[in-house]
């Protein structure tokens, strides 16, 4: 989400953001931290005291929530109406870009359209950006 940040504050032209916030490590620890000092996730009703504890210290820990509570609301309403779905990972674009692509529009079935699509950059790797 951080790079979604970036982009919609590029788009608006916000250069104190950009500014305050670069497209780098510290960017998103200070990205992070802003959320993190924030509380609204620790002050949200669907968070119980001992989970709101847990997070204390950890960093970009609203951004953790919000992700795997995204994917488990996704897969259970995937499982309650038995929508049929296609697992792919990011690192199948890296190794096998035109199998993942043409598997992709074989589930959606869809035909292949040639295109002008921007290249996919592979090896996109942000470990420095996490402590163990």
């Amino acid at each position: 989400r951080f790079h979604l940040e970036r982009n919609r504050f590029t788009a608006k032209k916000n250069k104190k953001w950009l500014h305050d916030y670069p497209d780098n490590k510290l960017g998103f620890h200070k990205w992070c931290k802003s959320i993190d000092d924030s509380q609204k996730l620790a002050q949200n009703r669907l968070i119980d005291r001992d989970l709101a504890q847990a997070f204390l210290g950890v960093p970009c820990h609203a951004e953790f929530y919000r992700y795997v509570q995204w994917h488990n609301l996704a897969d259970g309403v995937k499982m309650d109406l038995g929508i049929p779905t296609m697992v792919f990972y990011y690192e199948d674009y890296s190794t096998r870009f035109d199998d993942v692509t043409e598997e992709l529009l074989n589930f959606l079935e869809l035909e292949h359209q040639e295109s002008s699509a921007p290249t996919f950059i592979v090896n996109k790797k942000y470990d420095d950006y996490y402590s163990e």
